[in-house]
């Protein structure tokens, strides 16, 4: 006989008809499906186990403060969105010197030259148009780009561990990832972008 405590997790359209319909069911169903891994993102900016814990916490409120009205395109890439900005916010919050570990800053600089300049706001897309222009590119690739663009980039995983994930080198990954930051550029600067 099957075990009764294992269930399916809901579709992510159901957890947001949930968060819509004001059910916090959905949290609990968010937790079940995605906490382990928001924690372990958590994990990559602090170490400490309260921290993360208070950070997925506020994540979880802010889930609830914005769906509704907002409706992700992509629930898990929100989270891990709202998780990382938590993280970072805590590390710097709790640190004087409000530098982020190398580990986690890396792919934050990596992209930095790809994304548009910052300083000029007509230039500037909304987080929402931004995200939306770079999935568009996203589907533009293989499914092992995407993959190790999202590791590195939504996921923060070091080169080392994506590497190892896919049995590869560590070189290959890296020229993976030069070619997806310059696709990336090129696609942007099409739309007028980047700098």
């Amino acid at each position: 006989m099957p075990d009764s405590k294992l269930k399916t997790p809901l579709p992510d359209e159901e957890i947001l008809d949930l968060l819509f319909a004001r059910d916090e069911n959905a949290l609990r169903e968010i937790d079940g499906k995605y906490g382990r891994r928001l924690l372990t993102l958590a994990g990559r900016f602090l170490s400490d186990e309260r921290n993360r814990e208070e950070v997925l916490s506020d994540t979880y409120l802010k889930v609830w403060n914005t769906i509704p009205p907002y409706r992700p395109a992509s629930l898990p890439a929100y989270l891990l969105t709202l998780m990382r900005r938590g993280a970072i916010d805590c590390y710097r919050k709790n640190n004087r010197q409000k530098t982020l570990p190398p580990e986690g800053l890396a792919p934050l600089e990596e992209l930095e030259n790809v994304l548009a300049d910052q300083s000029d706001p007509l230039r500037i897309l909304s987080s929402q148009e931004l995200g939306q222009r770079i999935n568009a590119y996203l589907r533009t690739v293989s499914d092992r780009q995407q993959y190790i663009f999202i590791s590195r980039y939504y996921l923060s995983r070091p080169i080392d561990e994506i590497s190892r994930l896919l049995g590869v080198s560590r070189s290959t990954v890296e020229k993976e990832l030069t070619a997806l930051r310059r696709g990336l550029r090129e696609a942007l600067r099409k739309e007028g972008y980047t700098v």
